[in-house]
């Protein structure tokens, strides 16, 4: 489990002329985090069960995680080891 912060690009309506002329859509930049669930297998394969971007790396969006992976039939009763770089506490 981990989060991995990014910079996406994303565009706008609005468009800019560059230095030879050419109309370009506006693009901004918008820092988000891909919130990241990775299975090893006992032979060990790796596969990426689950991933979302999201604003930040909250209690609420780490339990809205979880909650689409249950959706998705992931079976909690079957993992052996969670392994994290920290744990975010409110408060």
């Amino acid at each position: 489990m981990d989060g991995v912060w990014i910079s996406i690009q994303y565009g706008s309506e609005e468009w800019w002329e560059d230095k030879a002329g050419h109309c370009r859509k506006l693009r901004q930049a918008q820092d988000s985090v891909i919130l990241v669930a990775m299975a090893i297998w006992p032979d060990g394969t790796q596969q990426i069960l689950h991933y979302e971007v999201a604003s930040q790396e909250s209690q609420e969006h780490w339990e809205n995680f979880f909650e689409n992976l249950v959706k998705r039939g992931f079976n909690s009763e079957q993992v052996k080891l969670v392994v994290r770089d920290s744990t975010t506490r409110s408060g």
